[in-house]
């Protein structure tokens, strides 16, 4: 994390989406959107090109191309250290999952209050964990023994 402010990326494949993200973190004094990208693709390269740049990744699962979940196990293989949030309209206790096994830090839906957006990312990056009310309701009334538990992340990308 830089001195000051938690440097951004943003990647979601609907530009009126993420042009909404982003003002509404940039009005918060200690976040910088640092990079947008439409892709899994694109986010991916840009961080070859400059890993430290970026401290935290918040990102869609659906994307064309490339999808969320593996743009995430790329990082945490590449970038361990790189925090990643997810902002889906997918809840459903089987994604959360998945998104949690492939290394994100925090879950957020789509349908969520804008406010916790700046607490999601606060929570995630003083190393805490951040789960949207809707996303934990979801988990709390899911299965404890659900199938799709024991899938791999292989088997559920399948």
């Amino acid at each position: 994390m830089s001195a000051t402010r938690t440097r951004l990326m943003l990647v979601d494949d609907h530009a009126l989406v993420m042009a909404g993200y982003a003002r509404l973190l940039e009005l918060e004094p200690d976040f910088e959107v640092a990079a947008c990208h439409a892709s899994a693709e694109a986010a991916y390269a840009d961080l070859q090109r400059q890993p430290t740049a970026i401290d935290l990744v918040m990102l869609d699962l659906s994307m064309p191309g490339r999808s969320g979940l593996d743009l995430m196990r790329r990082i945490q293989m590449q970038w361990p250290r790189l925090w990643l949030l997810v902002c889906s309209m997918h809840d459903s206790p089987p994604m959360v999952s998945q998104a949690l096994q492939a290394g994100a830090h925090g879950f957020i839906t789509k349908c969520s209050d804008p406010s916790l957006l700046p607490q999601a990312i606060r929570s995630i990056v003083r190393g805490g964990r951040f789960l949207s009310p809707d996303v934990r309701d979801a988990r709390q009334h899911a299965s404890a023994a659900a199938p799709h538990e024991a899938l791999s992340p292989r088997e559920f990308d399948v």
